[in-house]
């Protein structure tokens, strides 16, 4: 079996990018299980889901950033099959999963399935704090920037260690749609639905932007840390 990874903060557009992916007939994605977001983090008992790690902060948990020499892959590897093969059609060329967490699991993930690949999403950390506000209002800029940071920075390190990953940043997704999906038809060597039509919207990042903007925020050493990490 092959299979396909994908990861990223929070808000980063993981969710629409496994859901676009699934509609080729050569991979399969979970789908209408009743977990959140069809999350495979919420269909195995094997090792902790976000909530425990902070949820949309996971980025800030220590125990969130698992690599190869962690724990017992053999054990991992077989508990998550078990609990994820109900869910995939297994006679479809890759099996997609999708958790946030994965993009800090990458090491770990390659280590129990050698022939993965990682879709690790990432977006600006302006439009996604605006949007990480409305799930946690409370949130303060600082604690989502370190998170963010933290998130990336360790993500650049491990894939130091993967033999094949791409990064989808989000902003091209929207603007480009068929370009980054035909890239991303390259990469997998399967057919991919090119014609996402209205699942994405430019309008949500431009509303999230304008509304980081009227805060008028003088300094933001984010965009340095972008740069960074990407």
């Amino acid at each position: 079996m092959r299979y396909i990874f994908i990861g990223g903060a929070h808000k980063s557009g993981s969710t629409l990018l496994a859901r676009i992916l699934n509609r080729s007939t050569e991979i399969s994605a979970f789908e209408n299980t009743g977990a959140p977001m069809d999350e495979g983090q919420w269909l195995q008992n094997i090792l902790m889901p976000d909530t425990n790690l902070g949820e949309l902060l996971f980025g800030l948990s220590d125990e969130a950033h698992l690599t190869e020499s962690d724990l017992n892959i053999n054990e991992i590897a077989s508990g998550l099959l078990r609990s994820w093969n109900p869910y995939w059609d297994l006679e479809c060329k890759f099996l997609l999963e999708k958790s946030p967490y994965n993009v800090l699991r990458t090491r770990l993930l390659q280590s129990m399935f050698p022939d993965s690949i990682f879709l690790i999403t990432i977006r600006d950390p302006r439009t996604s704090y605006m949007a990480a506000k409305k799930t946690m209002p409370h949130i303060s800029i600082e604690t989502y920037f370190d998170n963010w940071f933290s998130i990336y920075s360790k993500f650049k390190e491990d894939s130091k260690y993967l033999n094949t990953y791409a990064l989808v940043y989000y902003e091209s997704f929207i603007q480009y749609p068929k370009k980054i999906l035909l890239d991303l038809e390259y990469l997998l060597d399967v057919e991919v639905d090119t014609q996402p039509g209205t699942c994405v919207s430019r309008s949500a990042d431009r509303d999230y932007m304008e509304a980081w903007n009227r805060q008028n925020i003088k300094k933001c050493p984010i965009l340095n840390l972008y740069d960074y990490c990407c």
